[in-house]
């Protein structure tokens, strides 16, 4: 065999070893590969069991929170047909969820003067701002802050024109809004009642997600409202201050603000500037203790600026005149 063909015969053996190598290097990969696939999927399937469970688990903790504090605007008051619908007729509330979350949820006398002052500054913003004005579409909104099933929108008597704006978990929502479809719960006429999905009374809402959603419902900064905040006793100083600095942004001057605050520490002093910081002049009510009720201690707020987005606006429109008059020569 001559020395030519001794090379050939080597090149095409080494050539066939490494061509069987890299099938094997290239099938180990893909095994690997595999296997790794087989590995994500399990794990992933099992990460997303543990997040559905833990999901289902906070909404079944928000809408047993839910029944406590309609529980709790039933005792002692009026008989409320949609609160009972809300509650069911077959479900019990176990006695340590109601210690639990009944520290923090409003109690049924807190609820009624709040109806009432409410009811009472509604009118006053009616005769101060729409006497003689024609009702067309929105010509006042309700913000209503609990922690769910509420049923203002159902049992009081809003005038014509009203958006009643009720935040709450979206699956107590959901679970709400079927018991009270069931009973036949409508808003009043020539009103309309938006759910938005968000629990803005917990302890840890993202900033800026109370305006997006209010505004996804069609709330609008513009149009003069008013806020009833309750069921909000587990909230320290700071997440007061951080709602009451997004709130006032999307309120418009003549807007009113009341908050049970019974269960929040903050001393009178320290609200009074917390309320005054953010352009809203504040009035305390307190009810005290008295046959075994507990003690109320509400704040009023009286809002003395525009929204954010109405200052943006007329800055935005200054400027823009500005910018006019030094086209037209009016300025150097």
């Amino acid at each position: 065999m001559s020395d030519f063909s001794r090379l050939a015969r080597f090149a095409t053996t080494v050539r066939c070893d490494a061509v069987d190598g890299g099938a094997k290097s290239r099938s180990g990969k893909k095994e690997k590969s595999a296997l790794s696939a087989r590995v994500g999927r399990r794990f992933g399937s099992r990460l997303s069991t543990i997040r559905s469970a833990a999901t289902q688990l906070e909404e079944e903790k928000a809408w047993t929170r839910a029944r406590v504090a309609v529980e709790r605007r039933l005792k002692d008051a009026d008989e409320d047909v949609y609160a009972l619908a809300v509650l069911g007729e077959d479900e019990e509330v176990s006695v340590a969820a109601r210690e639990e979350y009944g520290k923090t949820t409003s109690t049924s006398n807190a609820t009624h003067v709040m109806d009432v002052l409410a009811f009472r500054r509604l009118s006053a913003m009616m005769s101060t701002y729409e006497k003689n004005v024609e009702t067309h579409g929105i010509a006042r909104q309700v913000v209503v802050i609990t922690a769910g099933g509420d049923t203002r929108a159902f049992r009081l008597p809003f005038p014509v024109g009203t958006a009643i704006f009720e935040c709450a978990d979206g699956q107590v929502h959901t679970e709400a809004a079927a018991r009270l479809k069931a009973v036949g719960a409508k808003p009043s006429r020539g009103c309309s009642h938006r759910r938005v999905p968000l629990d803005a009374t917990a302890e840890n809402v993202p900033y800026g997600d109370l305006e997006e959603r209010l505004e996804r419902a069609g709330y609008r900064p513009d149009v003069r409202s008013i806020w009833l905040v309750q069921d909000v006793h587990s909230w320290d100083h700071a997440r007061l201050a951080t709602f009451l600095t997004e709130s006032s942004d999307v309120m418009t001057t003549g807007s009113e603000i009341i908050i049970d605050m019974s269960g929040i520490a903050s001393s009178d002093d320290i609200v009074r500037r917390e309320f005054a910081s953010n352009g809203v002049m504040p009035e305390i009510v307190r009810i005290p203790e008295d046959e075994g009720r507990e003690a109320i201690r509400l704040v009023l707020g009286f809002v003395q600026r525009v929204s954010l987005k109405e200052s943006e606006y007329y800055r935005d429109q200054l400027l823009a005149a500005e910018d006019e008059a030094d086209e037209d020569g009016f300025e150097d």
